[in-house]
Formats: C-alpha cells, sequence, structure tokens
C-alpha cells in the first residue's frame, strides 16, 4: 500500500519541473533546448524561462533533462503527441526513472553493505530526500551522484585510477545537473 502511494504522480507540479518537462520534450520532438512550443501546455513560468528573441530556454541545468529524454521517448511511444492529457505521465515516468529509482537504488546498496537500518530510516525519512523524489528535480540525483563520487574517492578498498576518471566523470555531470551542485564538487 505504501509503494503504490508512492508511486502515484503528484500534483500540482512546480514550474522548474514543468520546464524539465518541456525541455526533455524538445530534445526529443524538436532536436532543440529551445521550449517555445511547449507554452501551450507548461503556461508562462517567466521566472524559469529565459527568452532569446522567439525562441525560449529553461534556466535549469539541462543535465536532469537530458538524462530524461530517452524516458521521455519511450513514454511518447504509447501516449502519442504531447498534450494536457497526457503531459503528467510522461512527467511521472520522466520522474519515476530519474529522481525516484537513484534514491531506491542508494537505499538498496546502503542496506547490502550493512548500513543499520535506523541510520537508513533516518537517511530516507528524516531528511528531505522521500519528499524530493517525488519530484522531477535535479537535487535527488545529485546527492546520490556526489555519495558515489565521494565513494569512488575515498573507499580505501576501492582505489583506482579507472575509479578516479569515474569519479570526475559524474561530477562533470553532476555540474550538469545542478550548478550549486559545483560546492561539494
Amino acid at each position: 500500500f505504501a509503494l503504490a502511494i508512492y508511486l502515484l504522480p503528484t500534483f500540482p507540479n512546480t514550474a522548474d519541473e514543468l520546464t524539465n518537462w518541456a525541455t526533455a520534450a524538445s530534445l526529443v520532438e524538436k532536436n532543440s533546448f529551445d521550449i517555445s512550443w511547449t507554452k501551450d501546455l507548461i503556461g508562462e513560468n517567466a521566472e524559469t524561462v529565459t527568452s532569446v528573441g522567439e525562441k525560449s530556454f529553461s534556466n535549469n541545468p539541462p543535465g536532469i533533462s537530458v538524462l530524461a529524454a530517452p524516458f521521455y521517448a519511450m513514454t511518447r511511444i504509447f501516449i502519442g503527441q504531447p498534450n494536457v492529457e497526457n503531459l503528467r505521465v510522461s512527467l511521472f515516468v520522466m520522474r519515476f526513472f530519474v529522481s525516484t529509482l537513484p534514491l531506491f537504488f542508494l537505499a538498496v546498496w546502503l542496506f547490502q553493505q550493512e548500513t543499520d537500518v535506523f541510520s537508513l530510516a533516518v537517511l530516507l525519512f528524516a531528511t528531505p530526500f522521500f519528499l524530493f523524489s517525488l519530484l522531477f528535480l535535479s537535487d535527488i540525483l545529485v546527492a546520490v551522484l556526489i555519495y558515489l563520487v565521494f565513494r569512488l574517492l575515498y573507499d580505501a578498498r576501492r582505489v583506482s585510477s579507472r575509479n578516479n576518471l569515474w569519479a570526475g566523470m559524474l561530477s562533470g555531470f553532476v555540474l550538469l545537473c545542478s550548478f550549486s551542485g559545483a560546492i561539494p564538487v
């Protein structure tokens, strides 16, 4: 029952979520970051959209939208052209794969590493992790990736030049997903 509630789409969506969706949809539909064609679907989001001439672009970093674009394309096969009725379905699928699953995989991995159950419960439910995993924002993905980078760099059992390379690439992707990710990186 709790899993079913967790997987329900959240309403209403924030302006940031909608512009992330619009960017992913634009990458698939128009092969461009221009989201001006989605104004009828997402409305006017003046605080999250920048207009340059007749083109409009999201103010959010594009990393999460680029990562979610294949999931949008997969969903589009089943729901058809984007419209107001099916926007939430594709947004839910992208949110599930980009925000919910990374947190779930982190929790499973930590549980397998014999992390005590109380600490794991505090991480998941006494922090904003659980709530933010219900949104199509980059916060959870960035947090999980930064933790993974930390483990790749500082876990004494796994130190190698290959892991350092992966840590560097993941750190770069963190910066593509969130400009504030530069602080811990």
